[in-house]
């Protein structure tokens, strides 16, 4: 693969840079090339300080098999751990899996590392589920960060059909066919529906 000269993500692998910031840095609202929050845990040790450059590393929890992108294989993983207490699993930090850690995985769906991206490819986000899911309100909180005494919002109703309705499309998709068995499918699906 060419490397990109003007690529200035932070490597995945021991970036020096990564939370070594200014740590009195708070960043509201300032963001880094991606338009990422410029303030998460980096290293993952529980601090939150801002990184150095700019670009601030973000690796997305989605990504629950780890090969650098948020798709059909880590959906799969998802679906079959449904309504679990795998803190594996619960993105929002409270241990049990359910519709807001949906709402989370979502957020991140296609996801893929800035540092795997093709020659020429710098706009990377946090995911494109915002664009593919266009109007749905999900909690506002980073998935990085959530610590289990902070509360996340519920979602509404209306929320709860556009996720179905994003998972019914989804479900179309031959590659989700294959990933997930029929019946977990349906009994996931049921389960969104209950919290109507």
């Amino acid at each position: 693969m060419l490397l990109d000269p003007n690529n200035f993500h932070l490597s995945p692998v021991g970036s020096p840079c990564i939370d070594a910031g200014d740590p009195t840095f708070i960043g509201t609202g300032e963001t880094d090339i991606d338009g990422e929050g410029r303030v998460k845990d980096g290293d993952d040790n529980g601090t939150e300080i801002v990184d150095m450059g700019a670009d601030e590393y973000y690796w997305s929890p989605a990504d629950f098999d780890g090969n650098e992108i948020v798709n059909f294989i880590d959906f799969a993983l998802f679906a079959d751990n449904w309504r679990s207490n795998n803190a594996a699993f619960s993105l929002d930090g409270d241990n049990d899996v359910d519709y807001n850690d949906l709402a989370l995985f979502c957020e991140d769906w296609l996801w893929q590392s800035a540092w795997g991206q093709p020659f020429g490819f710098m706009m990377m986000g946090e995911g494109l589920g915002e664009t593919m899911f266009a109007g749905f309100a999900a909690p506002e909180t980073s998935l990085q960060s959530v610590s289990e005494e902070q509360d996340i919002e519920k979602l509404e109703p209306i929320e709860i059909e556009q996720l179905i309705k994003w998972l019914e499309e989804v479900w179309l998709d031959e590659e989700t066919q294959k990933l997930i068995d029929k019946d977990l499918w349906l009994k996931f699906i049921e389960s969104i529906k209950e919290e109507l």
